[in-house]
């Protein structure tokens, strides 16, 4: 119950997202959530299109949670192309 209590206020945080967006930590918590619910491609959609506003530190938990490709695509928005290129090596 608790996972479809947590997909749903996902769901909802990401049609109100002209509302949340505004809060600073809207997007890394929202990437948080997703991490503990969605699909590996609906990760790297979310990271795709929102990558600008997760910090580059976040890389660490998207490779501590095995998702390799979202964290090389948030690595190489924040011109960290070199380990994005080491992610994609391995």
């Amino acid at each position: 119950q608790y996972v479809q209590w947590l997909n749903a206020l996902c769901d909802y945080m990401t049609r109100k997202s002209a509302e949340f967006s505004r809060q600073p930590d809207y997007y890394p918590a929202l990437l948080k959530a997703y991490l503990l619910v969605k699909t590996p491609e609906l990760i790297i959609e979310f990271v795709q299109s929102s990558a600008s506003y997760v910090p580059v530190d976040y890389c660490k938990i998207l490779i501590d949670a095995r998702h390799y490709n979202a964290a090389a695509v948030l690595y190489s928005s924040h011109e960290k192309h070199q380990q994005a290129i080491d992610i994609w090596k391995k």
